[in-house]
């Protein structure tokens, strides 16, 4: 009569277990890009200081924006006068 199969606390047990390993593997996944976010950052900052052409991209795309940011405003205000 009493089947073992089907048993409640034995179900239970099964359901907390895989919840628990989901929980752990969730939490590894979180850590684990955080590491590879981490290594980019590492990755990109060694390379920018570098002597390479990334760094002198790098120079340049900043440089341009930095042009940008103080020709635009003023692009704009003598585009607003005339």
């Amino acid at each position: 009569m009493f089947d073992e199969t089907h048993d409640p606390a034995t179900t239970m047990r099964q359901r907390r277990q895989e919840a628990e390993a989901q929980i752990r593997a969730k939490e590894l996944r979180k850590v684990a890009q955080g590491h590879v976010l981490m290594a980019g950052f590492e990755a990109y900052g060694n390379g920018m200081n570098g002597k390479g052409l990334f760094a002198k991209v790098n120079t340049a795309a900043k440089w341009g924006l930095i042009w940008f940011a103080m020709i635009a405003p003023i692009l704009l205000v003598i585009d607003q006068r005339w």
